[in-house]
């Protein structure tokens, strides 16, 4: 039997509920900002250069979706650095949220069954959509674009939403003593909101579609994170899979739509 993990804290790590809550709310928001600010400072700096190469400004879609990836990237990989700052002080590292920690074999099919599963759903979605993009587009399409967005997005998301929303969020309940159950709802919940940034821009109806697909993604994501006896490698690779194959389309069909 695989176990959960549920109970990994050490006496020094331990932590009150509200403290753990606050220090989750802290991570979030401070990701959230993070992509704001290096958004708006990626428009600021193409209006800028903009006199001088009239070129800069985007255009297209495909443009637009670009800078869109750069400055959500930027942004929390400056989040995932201040993260790595605060525990350092603490005492704390990466390592204990399950950066780098080796996963059972049932880690890794769960991760894998996951993201193929989310995968097919949404290039299926998109094939049959009103974007109308062949299977071949969405999988191999050797653009600038595509190789430029599904790396930029995949490896931050990847990345950088799992130890947060994993191994930060999961931790931190674990040590103010809460059980697995809370730390799946809690990561899934929270997962899904916070991808409301994008998702109300979309109107109402498809923001609310956006955020409850995201929390599931997100749940699915924390028991793989469990089953993996709490390591983020398989978490990261399958989230990396996901964002890489599905967010430039979703993007681009985004900004088409304005």
């Amino acid at each position: 039997m695989v176990s959960t993990g549920t109970h990994i804290s050490t006496q020094s790590f331990r932590t009150s509920k509200r403290a753990a809550w606050l220090s989750i709310a802290g991570a979030i928001f401070g990701m959230l900002a993070g992509v704001v600010v290096a958004l708006n400072l990626f428009a600021l700096a193409l209006r800028l250069i903009q006199p001088v190469y009239s070129s800069a400004h985007p255009r297209s879609a495909q443009q637009l979706a670009m800078l869109f990836a750069t400055g959500s990237g930027a942004g929390e990989l400056l989040l995932l650095i201040v993260l790595w700052l605060i525990l350092r002080r603490k005492n704390d590292s990466f390592g204990r949220l399950g950066l780098w920690k080796s996963s059972p074999w049932i880690g890794w099919l769960a991760g894998l069954a996951v993201a193929v599963y989310y995968v097919v759903y949404a290039v299926v979605g998109f094939h049959t959509g009103p974007a109308h993009l062949p299977l071949a587009r969405i999988l191999f399409e050797p653009s600038l674009f595509h190789i430029y967005t599904a790396l930029v997005l995949g490896l931050s998301a990847g990345l950088c939403e799992e130890v947060v929303f994993r191994g930060y969020l999961m931790t931190r309940l674990a040590d103010a003593g809460y059980g697995w159950i809370v730390q799946v709802i809690a990561s899934g919940a929270l997962f899904g909101l916070a991808h409301g940034l994008y998702g109300f821009s979309q109107g109402l109806s498809n923001g609310l579609d956006i955020v409850s697909h995201t929390a599931l993604l997100g749940a699915l994501f924390a028991g793989v994170y469990l089953l993996s006896r709490r390591s983020l490698m398989p978490c990261i690779l399958c989230h990396f899979l996901n964002d890489a194959i599905v967010l430039p389309w979703v993007f681009l069909q985004m900004f088409h739509a304005r």
